[in-house]
């Protein structure tokens, strides 16, 4: 390899590849064979069992401009799946369940026995200031789910790196609805950023109304730039029979595209 950069030292050597290209979002793995070997022979002990042989296989993920760490629960062989930075009341990791069915990625299972709010929720340490941007999330909910659930994406905006104040909040609320065969759903709110923030807390909660059991997994989160040219231009108000419905659109940017999008309120 002509792009391959050996240095570090005796006991922790390093080599670096640059592939010349950007690579997109999406999941990739670096796979290194085991004819490789030191200058006294010895193959490279890739699947790290004290022998030689053994190729070595690193998974990793490309997100760019998503704020969150850990944002789709990555399961990799060389990193077992966790819940940091994330914390949660009452969620927990679940490796076997995944928005795209991945076997290398998991979900945040969340699990309320009496109704009660559990939610998911990190501390971004850095974010721009005077940006409009998008927190969602995918949801799926499972069949023990006996009606409708409250849900809410916030973000708590602070003045200081560790989301130790707030200066202003942002919220939107939805209603999940029960269903005998559940899917996976996204959720998305944009919200502007105040222009001395810092940081931002921001939190995925549900609880029950009703105070019913229900169990609900959370993954794909995300909280980018929202990507938006403008929002609520236009509105147009109308009747259907004899109710009255309102919408307005949002036009995002897609590459070089525009893209209008109708939304009934």
């Amino acid at each position: 390899l002509s792009n391959l950069v050996i240095g570090g030292t005796a006991t922790i050597p390093t080599a670096t590849i640059d592939i010349g290209m950007s690579l997109k979002d999406g999941v990739y793995a670096l796979l290194i064979c085991d004819e490789i070997a030191d200058a006294a022979g010895n193959q490279l002990d890739g699947n790290n069992d004290g022998l030689q042989g053994g190729d070595l296989v690193r998974i990793f993920r490309i997100e760019q401009g998503n704020l969150f760490d850990n944002a789709f629960l990555d399961d990799c062989p060389n990193a077992a799946i966790q819940l940091p930075p994330w914390t949660s009341l009452g969620g927990d990791v679940d490796s076997d369940t995944d928005s795209n069915d991945s076997s290398i990625s998991g979900s945040v299972e969340l699990i309320s026995v009496d109704g009660s709010e559990v939610n998911l929720s990190q501390c971004i340490q850095s974010v721009p200031a005077n940006g409009l941007y998008a927190l969602e999330t995918s949801v799926l909910g499972t069949p023990i789910q006996s009606g409708d659930l409250d849900m809410s994406l916030t973000c708590n905006f602070s003045d200081v790196a560790d989301c130790a104040t707030t200066i202003g909040t942002h919220s939107e609320s939805f209603v999940l609805s029960a269903s005998v065969t559940p899917q996976w759903q996204k959720h998305i709110t944009y919200m502007p950023i105040p222009a001395n923030a810092v940081s931002a807390e921001c939190t995925v909660s549900l609880s029950s109304p009703t105070n019913q059991e229900f169990v609900n997994y959370l993954d794909e989160l995300d909280y980018k730039d929202g990507d938006l040219i403008f929002m609520n231009g236009f509105e147009i108000i109308g009747f259907i029979g004899e109710g009255r419905y309102s919408s307005t659109f949002k036009v995002r940017k897609n590459d070089d595209k525009q893209i209008f999008t109708l939304n009934n309120l």
